[in-house]
């Protein structure tokens, strides 16, 4: 991009995640630019690796082809409003249009007319174009000044949609790699490559500038180089090959146009300083919205090179009017200037071309050392040959438009360029990036098929991405569970008798309590020491009346009908029916443990003899530990013993055997704790009573 920077430093080969800051230093546009440059390629790469070369999506599917046709001729193609990446850079076409009303297409209605009838394939065209306060003057800030200084440019994404002939997706491939099949290489220096002795550089062998710059070498007319030196008599109307331009700015000095009349141009500054402004002999180009955009036309590389706009060289100036004299009036295929809504401008290169020069540019003559100015030296080369198909010798070829950008410094006197052994290394353009995706295919029938690839977003809208509550689930028929009774354990919890008289032993009316989880497999759920019982609820008999009032029983649990009570797991024995008072609330059932319960006495005599017990062995411990201390210590913990080391030694002891529970035998077990079987401490109907 022709923007003021310092240089370019961004190198994907680099492996760089982040341009990191340091106090105090000097701050440079390149270390932001790269920045920039670091987070774009991260972002497009993921997102191409996960969407591939182009993709839409289903929400928002745009560029959307469907043709218009008149009288079975196809008349325009309709495109869609919507998004579309295209190798990772994201595509947006804010509204509905069609190929003719295309915002960035500026179309000739002669050499970019649609064919009447199909096959052909339609595609997408992008890439990234320089904006600066010329073509959106809201950049400027202002409050600096009217018109004062500009600050930072904008790069902004660029799509047109264009055709090309072909039936499948395979024929515009092939149409695609025929644009710029070999691109041409270039190397940089600002040595002679004879100067290598250090001790006998003559003076001319360096970068001889007073300023340090940013040279850009830019393609003005495509096609394939040059193989042999320029004629001696010139070479008009013999332009057979590309031709070149370049700039000791990156072709950053550019000039608002008010108007132009025939020759002459009136401009809305002449340059800042004698540096950035214009001087007699200078070429210019004359460029707007609509020109910038015409530089990317498809075009392969074996037709016959057609000559770009021609620049103009700058015969005469007027300070005072700001009026500026060309050596001859635009041709039509240079309009700029003639809408001020395409914010036309002009742009100074500073190249010296022959004067009998077709189209004001140098010709791209390969495999020889070109001068720019003050010591720096390009050469163009074709690249390595991939194919036997290639002709030996035959040049590489050079699209409109690309560029190279090469760094001079006065410290060191020579150029940033990568070399190698060799001396300075060729390498591809830097820009500009070109990205195509396939909209569709057009039949004989005006069909259109392999239209973009769509994919889904991740979560929809007003989706959840948390997992939602599981729905409450609602009152099934009572089903008979074929589940083996669970084995009976010597730790099993015990019921206290409590909860037996709030259950079966009351011979009241049961009611099913709500619906819960149940496991059809018997083994412990949620809070369970052992087995647990699954529950089924119980019927409705209002919505459910040709069931029988008999009991459902499975081998743990037995749940009966509105009429009969809860069985234990060992005995299916129904209570008598016994009536209710009207006021009385009905009691929930209370499913049974698979052991039969004990005395609330044995319980609380079980929990106190598990406690005294490792008490009295904890005390031993303690005890024998005092034996074998030295009189000096039992001396000076006397009183202690039975505070501070007893209550130490049970806490130990007591935490020691119930680790080892589970693994002693059950002798062992009762002689260090008392009892090998641990009371249950379930809640009661009187414990809810007397929380709630």
């Amino acid at each position: 991009m022709q923007a003021d920077f310092s240089r370019r430093t961004f190198d994907s080969l680099k492996h760089f995640s982040a341009v990191l800051a340091q106090q105090g230093r000097v701050q440079l546009d390149a270390d932001a630019n790269e920045q920039a440059a670091i987070l774009l390629h991260q972002l497009r790469t993921t997102v191409a690796d996960l969407l591939g070369q182009s993709a839409a999506p289903a929400g928002a599917h745009g560029f959307r082809i469907d043709p218009h046709q008149d009288h079975a001729k196809i008349a325009d193609l309709n495109i869609s409003a919507g998004r579309l990446y295209v190798d990772g850079l994201l595509v947006e076409n804010d509204e509905a249009t069609s190929y003719w009303t295309q915002p960035e297409g500026y179309l000739d209605q002669e050499k970019d007319e649609l064919p009447e009838t199909g096959p052909f394939v339609v595609y997408l065209r992008v890439w990234e174009r320089l904006i600066t306060s010329l073509q959106d003057p809201a950049i400027r800030e202002i409050a600096l000044g009217d018109p004062g200084p500009d600050t930072a440019a904008r790069a902004k994404v660029v799509w047109q949609v264009a055709w090309c002939a072909g039936q499948t997706v395979d024929d515009f491939e092939t149409f695609r790699k025929s644009l710029n099949p070999e691109p041409g290489l270039l190397a940089a220096q600002a040595k002679h490559p004879g100067d290598t002795d250090a001790c006998h550089l003559p003076p001319e062998a360096r970068f001889r500038g007073q300023e340090n710059q940013l040279y850009r070498v830019e393609v003005h007319t495509g096609g394939r180089g040059w193989t042999d030196s320029v004629p001696n008599k010139g070479f008009r109307h013999t332009l057979h090959g590309a031709t070149f331009k370049w700039s000791r700015e990156n072709a950053s000095v550019v000039f608002p146009i008010v108007s132009v009349s025939g020759a002459t141009v009136t401009l809305g500054t002449l340059g800042r300083d004698s540096k950035l402004d214009l001087d007699v002999g200078d070429w210019v180009e004359l460029l707007d919205d609509a020109a910038a955009t015409r530089v990317a036309d498809d075009l392969p590389a074996e037709d016959r090179p057609k000559s770009a706009p021609a620049l103009r060289k700058v015969i005469a100036i007027d300070p005072a009017d700001r009026l500026v004299t060309l050596d001859d009036e635009l041709d039509e295929r240079c309009g700029p200037g003639s809408d001020a809504d395409l914010h036309p401008f002009l742009r100074r290169w500073d190249h010296l071309a022959p004067d009998d020069s077709e189209d004001g540019a140098v010709p791209l003559v390969e495999n020889t050392w070109i001068d720019l100015e003050d010591g720096v030296q390009v050469r163009f080369e074709a690249p390595p040959r991939s194919s036997a198909e290639v002709a030996a010798g035959q040049p590489g070829t050079y699209r409109r438009g690309d560029y190279w950008q090469i760094p001079a410094r006065t410290v060191t006197g020579d150029v940033e360029w990568p070399r190698d052994d060799d001396g300075p290394r060729p390498v591809p353009p830097h820009g500009v990036e070109y990205r195509y995706a396939v909209l569709g295919v057009l039949d004989g029938d005006g069909k259109v098929t392999h239209p973009p690839d769509t994919f889904e977003p991740l979560f929809r809208p007003g989706s959840n991405p948390v997992a939602p509550a599981p729905p409450a689930e609602t009152p099934k028929k009572a089903t008979v569970i074929d589940a083996p009774p669970p084995a009976a354990h010597p730790t099993d919890p015990v019921v206290f008798a409590a909860e037996k008289s709030a259950g079966a032993a009351t011979g009241a009316k049961a009611v099913s309590p709500a619906p819960s989880p149940t496991h059809a497999t018997g083994t412990a759920g949620a809070g369970g020491n052992g087995s647990a019982a699954s529950v089924v609820p119980a019927r409705d008999v209002a919505t459910e009346p040709d069931l029988p009032d008999a009991a459902v029983t499975s081998p743990s649990t037995a749940v009966t009908s509105p009429t009969a009570t809860v069985a234990s797991p060992t005995t299916t024995e129904p209570s008598a029916p016994q009536t209710t008072p009207a006021t009385e609330p009905e009691k929930p059932a209370m499913t049974q443990p698979t052991k039969q319960p004990t005395t609330q006495l044995g319980d609380h005599f079980t929990s106190w003899l598990r406690t005294v017990v490792p008490g009295l062995w904890s005390a031993l411990v303690a005890w024998l530990v005092t034996l074998g201390l030295p009189a000096s210590v039992t001396e000076a913990v006397s009183g202690l013993g039975n505070q501070v080391i007893v209550p130490v030694v049970l806490a130990i002891v007591y935490a020691l055997l119930r680790q080892l529970e589970p693994r002693m035998p059950p002798w062992l077990t009762r002689v260090l704790l008392g009892s090998n079987r641990p009371p249950s401490y379930a809640e009661t109907g009187a414990d809810h009573h007397a929380l709630g």
